[in-house]
């Protein structure tokens, strides 16, 4: 197409590439075709596999940017003639920046492919969105149909926001499990129990068919269970032994299984509660300590803690950093290594803290002081420098104490509620040299704005295999 600018006579032309191929969608309804539609037949589960993994990887390539495709659908996925794939159709693409000037009410997408927060409209949305996506296009390969269908628009929206859909392998009972376990991990409601990126996305889809230690049992566990849980992970990924480091970053592999998140009946407070069962389905990379002053000046050429009446130090952690400002830190080891770093999740941060305990600590009561910095005198609550006590199972220090950490995730006011918080406050936890004991339990969690900058707020990063 062209545009004749009147001032100069110039033609200014937009060119399109022709890809010679076909859709997705026409794509796996001939190979449906050619296996024929006999008992026997079955779908390429490899075929489906390569494919989605192929398109995850691309998309990591655009959130890598913080661009949302916020359309994906397999009309928008093409193949050429050559078998390469190919993302179409950005005219609902946005930038990670844009978002703030998307309206409050502002609804946009296909709707069968249309995650739970884009159908509900406004602008709280991100890359996970773009995951739920493939979870329906996963869906859709795998069981013939999609999760939602055969609905008017308004049901259609309310089932996607509040039912959650049926297991693929009702349609098809020899759908491999570990494929369908993917697929529903993209669809669950809550963004944060979805692959926390593409990448992780793209990694379980190439491995969807090899074999790999088990994950944890339910918890509780010896230590010497869990540090062998750990070491065999690490064979598996082929992880150098002991640590992993990137700089000074110092980072302990987390295995993946399941544990109880939250605090029973009768103990802790009620944004706490219900407590629930939570799996952990990948592997992941976490900080044996949060963010140092050293590592933060290094990378940021900032000390934002001058000022603040903060002890000093390479060793002390970074202090009075918002939730912004540790996106910022994540965002530009990412761009540097070439490597996608992050926050943990909530629910990643607590498996890591209890480390196969069920207990109010990830040690016994007794050994606390050993463990953690907490106020017990007001002497105990100036900051201190990181690692100085015992770390938990997994090898990670101060998870107790020192200071409160970001965590990814919006606050939400218990684990019921699907209501986030207004005032965009996110969490936070761990607690921090200035509280008791009885604030710095596994389950405790705080919500806080996500622009507040105190001397008790660091974090703790989570690098993705």
């Amino acid at each position: 197409c062209s545009l004749q600018l009147s001032d100069d006579k110039k033609t200014v032309c937009l060119v399109f590439q022709y890809i010679r191929g076909q859709t997705l969608k026409k794509a796996a309804e001939e190979r449906r075709v050619r296996q024929g539609t006999s008992s026997e037949s079955r779908p390429d589960w490899q075929w489906i596999a390569n494919t989605m993994a192929n398109v995850a990887e691309i998309l990591q390539q655009l959130h890598h940017l913080r661009i949302w495709h916020w359309d994906l659908k397999p009309e928008n996925i093409l193949i050429d003639e050559l078998g390469k794939l190919w993302v179409v159709d950005f005219g609902l693409a946005t930038h990670d920046s844009q978002r703030l000037y998307l309206p409050d009410t502002w609804c946009a997408g296909t709707p069968q492919y249309m995650s739970p927060e884009q159908a509900t409209g406004g602008r709280n949305l991100d890359g996970l969105s773009d995951i739920w996506s493939l979870g329906v296009i996963l869906y859709q390969l795998i069981s013939g149909r999609l999760p939602f269908d055969q609905l008017k628009p308004r049901e259609l929206f309310k089932a996607i926001c509040e039912l959650n859909p049926s297991p693929p392998a009702l349609q098809h009972s020899d759908i491999p499990k570990s494929l369908q376990d993917i697929c529903l991990k993209c669809l669950h409601k809550n963004p944060a129990d979805r692959y926390p990126s593409c990448k992780s996305l793209a990694e379980a889809l190439r491995n969807w068919n090899r074999p790999a230690p088990r994950p944890l049992p339910y918890p509780p566990l010896p230590a010497e269970k869990v540090s062998q849980a750990q070491q065999e992970w690490k064979d598996y990924l082929n992880l150098a032994k002991g640590l992993v480091s990137y700089g000074s970053i110092s980072l302990e592999l987390i295995p993946p299984g399941a544990f109880k998140q939250g605090s029973p009946d009768g103990e802790g407070e009620p944004e706490e509660r219900p407590q629930h069962d939570k799996w952990i389905d990948q592997p992941f990379l976490i900080s044996t300590t949060c963010i140092t002053q050293q590592q933060w000046r290094d990378e940021m050429k900032t000390e934002p803690w001058l000022d603040h009446g903060v002890p000093t130090g390479d060793d002390y952690p970074a202090v009075c950093i918002s939730w912004h400002d540790a996106q910022e830190f994540c965002s530009r080891l990412t761009a540097r290594s070439k490597e996608i770093w992050r926050l943990p999740t909530e629910t990643e941060w607590e498996y890591a803290c209890r480390a196969g305990t069920i207990t109010k600590y990830s040690c016994n009561d007794a050994d606390l002081p050993q463990h953690a910095w907490y106020r017990r005198t007001t002497i105990d609550e100036k900051l201190r420098p990181v690692a100085t006590k015992q770390p938990n199972p997994f090898g990670l220090f101060d998870m107790h104490g020192s200071v409160w950490e970001w965590c990814l995730d919006e606050y939400r006011q218990n684990y019921d509620s699907a209501t986030i918080a207004a005032g965009n406050f996110k969490v936070c936890r761990g607690g921090s040299t200035r509280i008791s004991e009885e604030n710095i339990r596994s389950a405790v969690r705080l919500g806080v704005k996500a622009g507040d900058r105190r001397k008790i707020y660091g974090f703790r990063v989570v690098r993705e295999l």
